[in-house]
């Protein structure tokens, strides 16, 4: 599978471009540039076509299991990195636990 984090670090982050919005964005890319309809690539992920075209059209949410399920039927998979600060330092994520 194409790592589809690199793809998207590659092309870069858009402010303007809510998280929803981005994988709306992409998953009806891939999905229309191989050619697949919802209902096929549906059938293929175990999901009704009409909630992945509710997901693409901004309908509805949808988890990121089911985004990951879809994504790895077209040949993609979605990869977590851990973010750093300037100098490589992890980010401070301590105040979390006062919360």
């Amino acid at each position: 599978t194409e790592n589809f984090w690199r793809r998207c670090v590659d092309r870069g982050p858009d402010p303007d471009v809510d998280d929803d919005e981005f994988w709306r964005v992409e998953l009806r890319q891939l999905r229309t540039q191989a050619g697949i309809s919802l209902r096929q690539l549906g059938h293929a992920a175990d999901m009704s076509p009409e909630a992945i075209g509710r997901f693409e059209t901004g309908k509805s949410g949808m988890t990121i299991a089911r985004l990951e399920r879809l994504f790895t039927v077209l040949g993609y998979e979605i990869d977590l990195m851990k973010i750093h600060t300037e100098g490589d330092v992890p980010i401070d994520t301590s105040w979390i636990k006062d919360l």
